[in-house]
């Protein structure tokens, strides 16, 4: 039995759900955004064995049978009680010892881009120079030092568009003082997004003149993807990274320079590949659904 856990009305989870109705492969769904009187559950840990069950309507499923859960963006302080929240609170989708894709620990480095940036680091892969900042005269000095090349963008999970500075910016570097915001130094050159799923490595190319290709419409600009091969170096440093950070799915973001370093932003446990196997005909979800279907022990 795979469980999937996340909200049946967006893309990436209803391309998950759908694959998996296509392979006939037992699972039971659960709408993370339904109250979380649609959802019960029990689980008893022991030393070695986790007894139990979970119910969602009028399925109910023992947690012994369970080879796999894909959970997709539940579990956030901000969302009102749902049965999303209800399990993650819970424990559950960390004390149970089958394959779970991912485990709530395992996103969690994503709530800071600052911690997550030190794990990067250790991986091997380069970081752009920041500064988290809630002092105005701090942000002015990193703008001159690296003479206005700098972007900023938010400093917590909730995702933001990224923009470069400009001269006018520095008239409204008082907002900072109203919340922490993250500044880091331009680094020029080619995204490429790197999908690791189990075993597998997906690497996409991305071709884009926007400074955050994710919003290119907004700029009039045009995105194209392809499939490439990593340098044997750079795919170590991204499995390094998925399994320091504990992911069994992870997209990557890294961007290579015209003198050939490669750096990293972000790390996403919950990435949105559909966009990226829409534009580049890469089998990411695909793999995604025979890594659920494969399950496994932790």
């Amino acid at each position: 039995m795979i469980l999937v856990l996340g909200d049946i009305g967006e893309d990436v989870f209803g391309f998950v759900v759908s694959r998996l109705a296509e392979a006939r492969a037992e699972f039971m769904l659960v709408d993370a955004r339904a109250p979380r009187e649609a959802v019960d559950l029990a689980w008893r840990p022991e030393p070695n064995h986790v007894g139990g069950w979970i119910r969602s309507g009028d399925r109910t499923a023992a947690t012994a049978e369970l080879r796999s859960i894909y959970v997709r963006d539940v579990g956030r302080p901000e969302h009102t009680p749902s049965a999303g929240t209800t399990i993650a609170r819970s424990g559950m989708l960390e004390g149970l010892p089958c394959l779970v894709v991912n485990r709530p620990s395992a996103m969690a480095s994503n709530a800071s881009k600052p911690y997550q940036a030190q794990l990067i680091s250790r991986s091997g892969l380069r970081v752009p120079q920041t500064l988290v900042t809630t002092i105005p005269a701090e942000a002015a000095r990193f703008y001159d030092r690296y003479d206005g090349r700098v972007v900023f963008k938010s400093v917590s999970y909730l995702r933001s568009i990224v923009r470069r500075m400009t001269p006018d910016d520095l008239g409204r570097l008082e907002r900072v003082r109203g919340t922490p915001t993250q500044f880091q130094e331009y680094v020029p050159g080619i995204d490429i997004r790197v999908h690791v799923v189990g075993d597998e490595l997906f690497a996409t190319e991305v071709l884009s003149t926007a400074t955050d290709y994710r919003y290119a419409v907004r700029e009039d600009r045009t995105v194209l993807m392809r499939d490439m091969e990593l340098p044997p170096r750079v795919e170590h440093s991204c499995r390094s990274l998925a399994s320091l950070l504990g992911l069994e799915f992870a997209g990557i973001d890294l961007r290579r320079t015209p003198d050939d370093r490669w750096f990293c932003f972000e790390a996403n446990g919950s990435p949105g590949f559909t966009y990226f196997q829409a534009l580049s005909g890469q089998p990411i979800g695909d793999a995604l659904v025979a890594l659920l279907m494969a399950g496994g022990r932790a």
